[in-house]
């Protein structure tokens, strides 16, 4: 997952995550689809609706779910220790 942005892990995280298992509708298939290029780094097409729907939302939801802990840490990285003026 180290392609990913912040802001990326960020989307996902924020407008993803909220709806990634509510049904699969023709209006959540492009979230699914946008969620699915970043995740796999990839740049798919939108392809049919009704034929590759179900496939492209299952493959998001479980590339998501896999590296969930490390989108996480993208969005909200660890404060670093400051150093000490010597």
């Amino acid at each position: 997952m180290e392609h990913l942005t912040k802001a990326q892990a960020v989307w996902l995280l924020e407008e993803y995550l909220p709806m990634k298992d509510l049904m699969i509708t023709t209006e959540r298939y492009a979230v699914h689809l946008k969620a699915y290029i970043m995740l796999r780094n990839t740049n798919k097409r939108a392809g049919c609706y009704s034929c590759e729907a179900k496939a492209t939302a299952s493959v998001a939801q479980s590339t998501f779910e896999q590296h969930e802990q490390v989108i996480r840490d993208i969005a909200t990285p660890k404060k670093g220790r400051k150093k000490k003026n010597v």
